[in-house]
């Protein structure tokens, strides 16, 4: 093995590196995305202050999460546009997340979504 291939065996595990933890990046990412409004809901009803402080802060938590998501996303594309030629990288191995999964529970949810409201039509006839 060459300086040549060293070199590259070297930038190609730095990128699976970087491409694993910007999975889990996104992982813990979509987590707080759950959780901080949950977070706010309880708060809200547990303290007795002005709930426009709590949905602004809400507000602003949602915006702050999507932006570091965003910047996750955009930082592991740009890693990978600028090395899929030198490494010869497959598309498959560059998602940060399972999109067929993501469609499929999206598929079942709105499928179910749909069929509880036609039987609660049928109910109402």
């Amino acid at each position: 093995m060459d300086d040549k291939d060293k070199a590259f065996e070297l930038i190609r595990n730095h990128y699976k590196k970087e491409h694993a933890g910007n999975k889990a990046r996104v992982k813990y990412g979509i987590f707080v995305l759950w959780l901080v409004p949950i977070t706010f809901l309880v708060l809200m009803f547990l303290v007795d202050s002005s709930k426009i402080v709590f949905l602004v802060l809400w507000i602003v938590s949602l915006f702050i999460i999507s932006v570091y998501l965003i910047s996750v996303e955009y930082k592991d594309y740009m890693m990978w546009k600028d090395l899929k030629d030198v490494l010869d990288i497959d598309d498959d191995e560059t998602r940060l997340v399972d999109r067929p999964k993501i469609v499929s529970i999206a598929k079942e949810v709105t499928h179910n979504i749909l069929s509880e409201r036609n039987n609660d039509h049928e109910d109402d006839i």
